[in-house]
């Protein structure tokens, strides 16, 4: 069996002594759209349904192909529901054929197989119906994630400044939607690994920061970058609370009326 064409040998003996031997070649031919190539495939295609996928690196974050992007080489997409997969060639094509026709069946693309850990899909792929003799056109624009660290510290009212555990970082996207949880670590270090490019806001939660009697500096807005933007020490330092003196935070009014859409009791300290 091979990629391009199937061979299955054949021996028969009889009992008049007659010795035949037949090999049986299969093979089938798909039109893809995007390469505007027939391919030869060694499974079966008459019947059945197809998707041809692109695979590129989105350098300009616009969602297409365009002067700068990258085609993407072995980055495999999946049919999850007919467990059927392609891997892209050198012009970022990967051809799935031998779907099951009127069977619904999503179509991902595997992070895991891109050659770089920090690239994330763009797309989360899409549902496809395959009908017979017809090849869907599919396209998985790829970014560069970025990375945010930093620690936590309080401090004190003589200058001293002391790492703050156990307190959750919430990070918001600009619809006010969570992205993402981080906890700051027995030394207050936080991370948030595999940031997909956008505009965010960090805050630190009310009620964590309250059991600590630690008053957090007021939400700060990060924005990460196309190019894969890291930003390595961004520290979070606010107020030791040590005297147990209520919780309270800066602007808080003001902030809230710029970000309607990010719950409230986070900020007012009660717990999520």
């Amino acid at each position: 069996n091979g990629e391009y064409i199937r061979i299955t040998p054949s021996v028969t003996y009889d009992s008049e002594e007659n010795l035949k031997a037949f090999l049986n070649a299969r093979f089938g031919l798909a039109y893809d759209p995007y390469s505007n190539k027939v391919k030869m495939q060694g499974d079966r295609i008459t019947g059945r349904g197809g998707v041809s996928a692109f695979v590129y690196l989105d350098n300009d974050g616009d969602r297409e192909f365009s002067e700068g992007d990258e085609p993407i080489e072995g980055a495999r997409v999946d049919s999850l529901q007919s467990t059927r997969f392609s891997l892209s060639d050198e012009d970022g094509l990967a051809l799935i054929t031998g779907l099951p026709t009127n069977r619904i069946t999503d179509i991902v693309l595997n992070e895991f197989t891109l050659p770089d850990p920090f690239w994330i899909t763009a797309s989360e792929g899409a549902s496809v119906r395959p009908r017979p003799g017809n090849i869907t056109r599919l396209e998985f624009p790829v970014h560069k994630s970025g990375e945010i660290d930093g620690t936590v510290y309080a401090m004190t009212s003589i200058g001293d400044k002391n790492t703050v555990k156990n307190v959750r970082l919430h990070l918001y996207t600009d619809e006010g939607e969570l992205h993402e949880t981080s906890y700051a670590a027995f030394d207050g270090f936080y991370i948030f690994s595999r940031v997909p490019p956008g505009n965010y806001t960090l805050i630190v939660n009310a009620k964590d920061a309250e059991n600590q009697r630690f008053e957090p500096p007021p939400p700060k807005e990060i924005t990460i970058g196309y190019e894969g933007t890291i930003i390595y020490g961004n520290d979070i330092i606010g107020k030791s609370d040590a005297n147990g003196v209520g919780y309270t935070m800066a602007n808080l009014s003001d902030y809230m009326a710029r970000h309607p859409n990010i719950d409230p009791e986070i900020l007012r300290g009660s717990d999520i």
